[in-house]
């Protein structure tokens, strides 16, 4: 078994955006776990979180900190022959502090899932899934958070000569639980649906050094409203040093 704690500050650059994310969050709790096999174990785990936004809402139905409860249960280590990984699955409570001007989801109930999987068919080659659902913060007047489905896949290949090439896939739905109303006049459930893919590849100068290129193709559709849609690309060089 163990214990553990985390203490994570958010801080938004620009006054509006930052008076409207700008928090702390705060999580601790414990896991119980039983090794099945010498390599794989299963386990059960619970935390207590809490979230504080650092600009205090003068105004009714503003407030947007809330306490939660996560309670969790899974596999973690060697889950079959050439596949590792942790497999989760639980159950979070979370309670705002007032429900949202427009909303009245104040309490919520979500399954959560936290997954990751490899599977190496070869000594060169990885193939990762990752699949994951959990409740996100929104700045929607109308919604305090949003749930958050995510799944992806990535594949690496290490080729001779110190090159390692590798591509990804992921596609994610965020849905919002309270309908809402934007400055258009547009009124509805609003529900995200984000694709995205890319390939990097890098070169091990050294064993303690390496360097890459990589590149993300990233989109976004709301079915709720054209303003929230847009197309992103990143193209990004690394440098790393290995201790």
């Amino acid at each position: 078994g163990g214990v553990d704690a985390s203490h994570t500050v958010h801080k938004y650059l620009g006054p509006t955006i930052g008076r409207q994310l700008n928090r702390y969050s705060q999580r601790a709790g414990f896991n119980v776990g039983y090794k099945v096999q010498p390599q794989t174990k299963l386990y059960v785990s619970y935390h207590r979180g809490l979230t504080h936004y650092t600009v205090h809402r003068e105004l009714p139905n503003q407030d947007r900190n809330s306490k939660s409860h996560d309670v969790g249960a899974g596999v973690t280590g060697v889950l079959a022959p050439k596949i590792t990984g942790q497999v989760e699955g639980g159950i979070t409570y979370r309670e705002y502090d007032e429900a949202p001007i427009g909303g009245t989801t104040r309490v919520t109930r979500n399954f959560t899932v936290a997954t990751n999987v490899t599977y190496k068919p070869t000594d060169r080659t990885d193939v990762i899934l990752g699949l994951s659902r959990n409740l996100a913060e929104s700045i929607s007047a109308s919604n305090r958070f949003y749930v958050s489905n995510n799944a992806s896949l990535d594949v690496k290949h290490k080729l001779p000569r110190k090159f390692s090439v590798g591509v990804n896939a992921a596609v994610g739905v965020d849905k919002y639980p309270d309908t809402q109303t934007v400055a258009t006049g547009t009124r509805g459930d609003r529900r995200d649906d984000i694709y995205q893919g890319g390939a990097w590849v890098t070169y091990d100068i050294q064993a303690w050094l390496s360097t890459g290129l990589s590149y993300v193709f990233r989109e976004r559709n709301s079915t709720f409203s054209g303003e929230f849609n847009y197309q992103d690309q990143q193209t990004a060089w690394n440098l790393a040093l290995k201790f």
